[in-house]
């Protein structure tokens, strides 16, 4: 499974890897892929995965974006919204069905419930729910089309969160995957309860 953190700089808003800083959030700056890179970074995907293949290494899955309500920390991220996640699962799913790449998409990656670090940007809702956000996603049809799953992290959000997503998901769309991909070691005493 592969998780891109960030798109090249160039292809960003603010032009860099890394996240905002306070003093750009307080004036309204966004660290999201620019408008005319979707194509140009679904391609860049693509070549990523047809590489490691020419190597003999298949990229199963691919996420969409690593923590997509994240633009704000000192590593590369990269907010990647419902709308967004929407558009470059549509490029991606059709070049990677051009190329004869069989690598799924996988939506989200992040946590049950928003997390405490992250916020709304302008235009969205105070507090987007990750879940109504997946299902926005894959009530889409493109995105229903290529999307095989979601991925989830285990920061934010109990055993209720984690029930309440793994129902939701499992009624609303059965054929989905629902995947835990990623968890620090400081977190695996609460996975274990989670998990029981």
């Amino acid at each position: 499974i592969a998780t891109p953190w960030s798109a090249p700089a160039w292809m960003k808003t603010n032009g860099r890897l890394q996240g905002l800083r306070p003093e750009e959030i307080a004036r309204g700056a966004t660290c999201r892929l620019k408008d005319d890179c979707f194509g140009v970074y679904a391609d860049y995907l693509v070549r990523f995965i047809a590489r490691y293949q020419d190597e003999g290494i298949r990229i199963d899955s691919l996420t969409l974006q690593n923590e997509p309500q994240n633009d704000r920390s000192e590593y590369p991220c990269m907010r990647m919204d419902e709308a967004d996640q929407i558009r470059l699962a549509g490029l991606l799913g059709n070049r990677l069905a051009a190329g004869a790449l069989d690598t799924r998409l996988i939506a989200h990656d992040h946590n049950w419930i928003l997390h405490p670090n992250n916020r709304a940007m302008a235009g969205e809702t105070p507090n987007p729910d990750p879940l109504a956000s997946v299902l926005g996603i894959l009530a889409h049809p493109d995105a229903n089309r290529f999307v095989s799953g979601t991925a989830w992290h285990v920061y934010a959000g109990g055993p209720e969160d984690m029930a309440r997503v793994f129902d939701t998901l499992h009624a609303k769309h059965p054929g989905k995957e629902i995947l835990a991909t990623e968890l620090t070691a400081f977190m695996k005493a609460s996975a274990a309860i989670l998990l029981e």
